[in-house]
């Protein structure tokens, strides 16, 4: 779950803290993606674009602000970001520029992370 009001994905009023989801066939813990909150605003630091567009310094900084809040920074990113190979996109120039900016540093992100 991305709690993040998103264009086309998440649910902006969604728990920040793992919540635990109970059915019929048993019980599993939801561990939301990241975000922090800052002035009552949502940012998202949990990868793909938003650490491709991101500082390094701005992704530690959100990933000490959710650690000193107790909560387990959570993550995805794609394995397409850590091709060395630039991606060609079916849907034209401007998603490849979208999918191909700021994909060299993911790796040193991660590592530093």
């Amino acid at each position: 779950m991305f709690p993040f009001p998103g264009r086309h994905y998440g649910i902006g009023n969604h728990p920040i803290a793992p919540v635990r989801v109970v059915t019929a066939s048993g019980s599993l813990v939801e561990m939301p993606l990241s975000v922090i909150e800052i002035s009552g605003r949502r940012i998202p630091v949990a990868g793909g674009g938003f650490w491709r567009a991101t500082p390094r310094i701005a992704i530690d900084l959100a990933a000490r602000h959710i650690a000193r809040e107790g909560r387990a920074l959570v993550l995805y990113l794609h394995p397409h970001e850590f091709d060395p190979e630039p991606l060609r996109s079916h849907r034209g120039i401007a998603r490849n520029v979208y999918v191909n900016l700021g994909r060299r540093s993911i790796a040193g992100k991660l590592r530093h992370i």
